[in-house]
């Protein structure tokens, strides 16, 4: 039994998992054979370990609300985010250009809550 690792770099477009083969010569010659892909999700993507499926990130949806328009009022902002990969708990979600936006904890973020796994979002200096 053999095992043979590669790293590679992805390209920087989205691509379909082409058909793989394998062969070997030395001692033996073996004949290309096409090579058993999986089809297993991977970061929510199906087929995502398949080799060389490159999917680019991206939102699906992103929406924003406001909770209050009057002046001097608390006001919640809810992101609704749809991502086409998922986020692991290392990610960070940066929302920009909240001008004239108050902070109202002690943290400097403007009251937001997250639900799943990625971190609180920031905001942009």
């Amino acid at each position: 039994s053999y095992t043979i690792q590669v790293a590679i770099t992805n390209p920087d477009v989205a691509q379909d998992s082409p058909a793989v083969s394998i062969a070997a010569s030395g001692t033996a010659a073996f004949t290309a054979t096409p090579v058993t892909k999986t089809g297993a999700v991977l970061l929510g993507v199906p087929a995502g370990a398949d080799p060389l499926l490159v999917t680019v990130p991206g939102f699906q949806e992103k929406k924003l609300t406001q909770s209050s328009v009057l002046a001097g009022t608390r006001n919640e902002i809810t992101a609704a985010l749809q991502t086409n990969v998922d986020l692991l708990g290392t990610s960070k979600i940066t929302l920009c250009c909240f001008d004239n936006a108050v902070s109202v904890d002690s943290f400097n973020r403007v009251g937001l809550r997250v639900l799943g796994d990625a971190t609180l979002p920031r905001f942009c200096p």
